[in-house]
């Protein structure tokens, strides 16, 4: 429905065009005293996110030197991935080469997840209201709620990025 990658603010619209998530566990073994070899704990690791994606617009190059700011501070943000939903990442690649157009900007990034959420709030509400400058996803992730969710349960938000301060959000 919307195919749209977000991060830090960035919307990176129409994308990613390519993704690849890896994630590892990691597995502690131990020899019992007949040989057998047992489990003790597995544990997830750290997801890597990589892909391409494009920076098209006016403000395709303002857009792209957040997100190289975003990389350079190496801070944890939210990042919103289409049918997938939001994870706490840090931006540890980003590269990119202008497009065949002067408005568009091919990106490589790669992120990495965090060990867990911030600033994620449960709320078992059927609605909540919308807080100035809030996007549809800024919404998913506070009140973890899958963006395709909001966005059958909303259908009179036409525009998932721009909603008025105070709008009533359905949740469930």
């Amino acid at each position: 429905m919307y195919s749209l990658l977000r991060f830090s603010g960035v919307t990176v619209r129409h994308n990613p065009k390519e993704l690849i998530i890896i994630k590892n566990k990691s597995i502690n073994e131990y020899t019992g005293a007949d040989s057998s070899v047992r489990i003790r704990s597995i544990s997830e690791k750290p997801a890597v996110i990589k892909g391409v994606g494009e920076l098209y617009g006016d403000d395709c190059f303002e857009r792209y030197s957040h997100l190289m700011r975003m990389q350079m501070k190496n801070s944890p943000q939210k990042l919103c991935i289409p049918e997938m939903g939001v994870f706490t990442a840090v931006l540890t690649k980003l590269s990119a080469k202008a497009g065949v157009h002067e408005k568009l900007i091919v990106i490589e990034f790669e992120f990495r997840t965090a060990e867990g959420r911030t600033s994620k709030q449960i709320t078992s509400e059927p609605v909540t209201l919308c807080r100035q400058g809030e996007t549809l996803w800024d919404i998913s992730y506070r009140c973890d709620v899958p963006i395709d969710t909001l966005a059958s349960l909303n259908t009179d938000i036409r525009n998932i990025l721009v909603i008025p301060e105070g709008k009533r959000v359905r949740l469930r």
